[in-house]
């Protein structure tokens, strides 16, 4: 038999990352240590070839280079080596396609591997609190070419949580400088907040829809999922409606896009709720800034309160996803483990029956329904919020 590194070392880099990675998900899966091995030490190869490849900067923009860098990231998300070696990858993989012109780049790409990169680069700039690429209008723009209504519907959502990573950079500089200038700081907290508010107007206008659509029977024809049903009632203009345990039960696909509105409401909260206002309350710029509905309430527990909710109903979409026989392994949509890294922080203290649920995934009675890269990796999101 050929040794590992033989097998690799005149492959293409990403047939060497590809093959790398399905050895070492194969070993792990199967509890085959020797081949697992084999892999991993193919994985060390691949690396290597690949960052002699990064050195040649005319390469940077290749397809062959951004295949080898995604699949090392998903590799890192299945089957983690490290513990942040698939944000590195992640980020990584941003940084090669902010070298590409969007607009001839983007649309030439399969539907599978633009939402694949998009996932990524948008949930580690997220974690990271960096600014994401997709945030800017050319990236926006270049991602509605040739889309269909459905696939518009969900783009709007991954445009609010781009603009979100770039809340979290604004928020995650006032809290570095306030102590240099108050009066600057208190400015860009209320521009923040202006800003987060007009996003969630979009989310409203959205939920609104996508419930008329749901009621109408519109949104989708796969099978059902029972347990999960959207609220009747009409919400008032400047709330989110919830969702209810009822009769009228909701497809997979309306599930999954219930879980993606969720995850950008929970994300968008989670920063209105953290700007650092009490530091800064006695500025012109923040008196009076109240919560949007409540003037007894403050605006931090406004969003705190709201950000609960969202996160809950998250978190009974996921539990009715995995309740109707699904594993959380690599077959489901991303977006399903997102939303978990994202109400694992907004749950983790809470006391209700879905997030003792959702911690249950962070235990070991939660390898039962999460594969086992995964569930090492939704420890390490956990660990984020201690």
């Amino acid at each position: 038999m050929l040794h590992s590194e033989s097998i690799v070392a005149n492959r293409r880099v990403s047939h060497q990352a590809l093959l790398s990675f399905a050895t070492i998900l194969f070993g792990e899966q199967h509890h085959q240590v020797d081949i697992a091995r084999r892999g991993y030490a193919m994985y060390s190869v691949a690396l290597k070839r690949l960052n002699e490849a990064l050195s040649d900067t005319t390469r940077h923009t290749s397809d062959e280079i951004i295949v080898a860098v995604a699949t090392l990231a998903i590799s890192e998300c299945l089957v983690p080596s490290g513990k942040n070696n698939y944000l590195n990858h992640m980020m990584g993989l941003q940084r090669l396609i902010d070298l590409q012109e969007p607009g001839a780049f983007w649309p030439s790409k399969p539907y599978g591997f633009r939402i694949g990169v998009r996932y990524m680069i948008l949930f580690a700039s997220m974690l990271l609190k960096n600014r994401c690429i997709l945030a800017r209008p050319e990236w926006k723009s270049a991602m509605r070419v040739g889309a269909s209504p459905k696939e518009l519907q969900e783009q709007a959502l991954y445009d609010i949580l781009a603009d979100c990573t770039v809340l979290l950079a604004k928020r995650e500089n006032i809290v570095a400088t306030r102590d240099l200038d108050v009066a600057r700081a208190a400015q860009q907290v209320r521009e923040v907040e202006d800003q987060g508010r007009a996003l969630h107007a979009q989310l409203c206008t959205w939920r609104r829809s996508w419930d008329s659509e749901t009621t109408s029977g519109t949104s989708g024809t796969s099978a059902t999922f029972p347990g999960i049903a959207s609220t009747r009632s009409a919400p008032a203009s400047d709330s989110i409606p919830s969702m209810i345990i009822g009769t009228k039960v909701l497809s997979r696909a309306m599930v999954v896009e219930l879980i993606l509105f969720d995850v950008a409401l929970v994300t968008l909260l989670q920063i209105l709720a953290s700007l650092p206002r009490e530091a800064l309350q006695g500025h012109s710029f923040l008196r009076g800034a109240r919560a949007p509905q409540n003037g007894t309430e403050s605006a931090k527990e406004y969003y705190a309160s709201q950000e609960r909710l969202a996160a809950l109903e998250a978190c009974r979409c996921v539990r009715s996803y995995v309740e109707g026989g699904q594993c959380l392994d690599a077959s489901v949509p991303p977006i399903l483990h997102w939303a978990i890294a994202t109400t694992l922080r907004s749950l983790y203290r809470d006391t209700s029956v879905e997030a003792t649920w959702l911690r249950e995934l962070v235990t070991p009675k939660g390898q039962q329904v999460v594969a086992v890269g995964l569930w090492k990796t939704y420890q390490w999101l956990s660990s984020l919020t201690e």
